[in-house]
């Protein structure tokens, strides 16, 4: 009974983290991000409490059914982080639902060789049942599809790590701590797997490591949640903001070359107020793109500079801001240059406008004094009259 405590508990207390946690961040947020982040803490909950409850019945059929109904949670957990990972990290335009379903096919195929293995053994090879001192278990020797479900759960969960890790290399502070924490709490299952699978270390009677080391995993997603504010405070992805910046951005390398640009800027190519050839934009020279606006190495003389150009397209007219600006490396290296187009055509057509009404007023103040100083002068004449007529009649 002590033995079947100390195992077990553990087990309760994972699945208590998992759902609470679940339940805490669906209740704060209904955003795609904490549905699969809902998504994956049932999984582990599930698979916990599977296996808990595996360990806890020394009837052989529950034992058994409950073994094979704990993978429910662990063909669909590598699913699940990775479509966190994709949610998380700003690549959610990859959760759709051909790729829920598609990358749902090998789970479901699984789960249903497991139920049905003793049919045909393509999951476990031989089954045997392990009861002692209270505690009962199944083990399995591993056949051709174990590994089927093994590589491909391996492979979902190396992906989804890879994208949060490209994302912990482009955040700073707190952000680069929640990614530190997620990192920490995939990871420490997963490795343990990885021992356990490929017999690095071995349990007395087969005990799973993994299901025990969801307690860590649960630790560290709710310091995650707690101190770092996960999913209350989410890092922008660069790529959307570059993305979506309404100026038109072009990225150069060293030697002036095109190495990226922006959604803006494909749309002022595609409306052809730039010099476009047959070729493609990436590799080419910013020259090339204004080369009926300015000589050749105009850029490469403008350095850190804002020059304001007319550009035109049949028989729209606009005008654009273009600044290049020089980017460095934490060493002070130069690695490249920022060229941005700023569409400044409605200030330009203001300040004409203002333009235009200062003029207008000017002429009317000439006007009106000349007008003033006419009329001073007809009064003075008139006065001086006056006077003249005065004399005379006093005569």
């Amino acid at each position: 009974m002590n033995n079947q405590l100390l195992l077990v508990s553990p087990l309760i207390v994972a699945s208590i983290f998992s759902i609470v946690s679940a339940g805490f961040i669906l209740k704060k947020d209904r955003s795609k991000v904490s549905f699969w982040f809902a998504a994956l803490m049932a999984t582990i909950a599930l698979w916990s409490f599977s296996y808990a409850l595996e360990l806890s019945f020394v009837n052989e059929g529950l034992t058994l059914f409950f073994a094979k109904l704990k993978y429910v949670g662990i063909v669909f957990s590598p699913v699940a982080w990775l479509f966190f990972s994709l949610s998380y990290t700003k690549k959610s335009f990859f959760v759709t639902k051909k790729s829920i379903i598609g990358l749902s096919i090998i789970p479901l195929i699984s789960l249903s060789i497991i139920f049905t293995n003793s049919i045909h053994h393509l999951f476990w090879a031989t089954v045997t049942f392990n009861g002692t001192e209270g505690i009962s278990l199944v083990s399995g020797t591993s056949n051709v599809f174990f590994w089927v479900h093994t590589i491909y759960s391996y492979v979902l969960i190396l992906i989804g790590m890879a994208y949060i890790l490209s994302m912990l290399f482009r955040t700073k502070d707190i952000f680069t701590k929640q990614n530190m924490s997620l990192l920490v709490g995939v990871l420490t299952p997963f490795i343990g797997n990885i021992f356990i699978v490929f017999d690095i270390i071995r349990l007395p009677y087969g005990y799973d490591l993994t299901p025990f080391l969801f307690v860590l995993s649960g630790i560290a997603y709710s310091i995650a949640i707690i101190y770092f504010k996960f999913l209350e405070l989410i890092p922008a992805a660069r790529e959307e903001i570059f993305e979506h910046v309404t100026q038109a951005i072009f990225v150069l390398n060293k030697n002036m070359k095109i190495i990226d640009k922006n959604m803006s800027a494909d749309n002022l190519l595609k409306q052809g107020f730039l010099s476009v050839s047959n070729e493609k934009i990436i590799g080419n020279s910013i020259d090339v793109l204004f080369q009926d606006i300015f000589p050749t190495g105009m850029f490469q003389e403008l350095g850190i500079n804002i020059r304001t150009v007319n550009l035109k397209k049949d028989v729209e007219n606009r005008w654009f801001e273009i600044s290049m600006n020089p980017i460095y490396d934490k060493r002070d290296n130069l690695e490249g240059h920022l060229v941005t187009l700023d569409d400044v055509t409605l200030q330009k057509s203001t300040e004409g406008k203002l333009k235009e009404k200062i003029d207008e007023l000017q002429q009317f103040k000439k006007v009106t004094l000349n007008r003033e100083l006419k009329m001073i002068e007809l009064k003075k004449h008139i006065k001086k009259l006056q006077g003249q007529n005065k004399g005379a009649d006093l005569k």
